[in-house]
């Protein structure tokens, strides 16, 4: 997942770039204080690893998203993990509220994504971005006024031996 952004970076300038479009390219990568996410197989139920890193990255990806959206352009976010969302569909449903429109939300995962810092079992935040953007999980994660409700999101891709109870709750 690390190599994935830096892979798929010129190949997607050129293909926008010969298509008409504008590209601006900001890598936010080397970014002192950004976290390196390494699986954790220690069960830590209350505990959200890197839990401040996290939300400083999920920060500065939603405000990028937003300034995209509100200077007309179509933000294009590419991560090496799954927590990388709770910072773009911030960025981007914080936009559509101050645009006064009602955003919906399609999430594709083979998993539910819906873990909170009460119900996660490895205490990995790439388990749980699809919780804040709903209005659970740590403060810090959230939206600041307006999350989705559950009628504006639509999961494809989950089934119920990837959903765990505590994420189905």
């Amino acid at each position: 997942t690390s190599g994935g952004p830096d892979a798929l970076r010129e190949p997607l300038r050129l293909a926008l770039s010969s298509a008409g479009h504008s590209v601006v390219h900001e890598d936010l990568s080397d970014q002192r204080g950004f976290p390196m996410f390494r699986k954790s197989l220690r069960k830590s139920r209350g505990k959200v690893h890197h839990k401040r890193k996290v939300a400083k990255v999920a920060d500065i990806v939603a405000g990028r998203t937003r300034w995209s959206l509100e200077n007309g352009g179509t933000p294009l976010v590419l991560g090496g993990e799954h927590s990388i969302s709770m910072g773009s569909v911030r960025g981007a449903l914080e936009f559509a509220h101050a645009q006064n429109k009602k955003p919906g939300l399609i999430w594709i995962d083979a998993h539910l994504d819906a873990h909170t810092d009460k119900t996660t079992h490895s205490g990995n935040a790439n388990g749980m971005p699809l919780a804040p953007l709903l209005g659970y999980g740590p403060l810090l994660f959230r939206p600041t006024r307006h999350a989705f409700l559950p009628e504006q999101v639509i999961h494809l891709g989950a089934g119920v031996k990837d959903c765990e109870p505590e994420e189905r709750a």
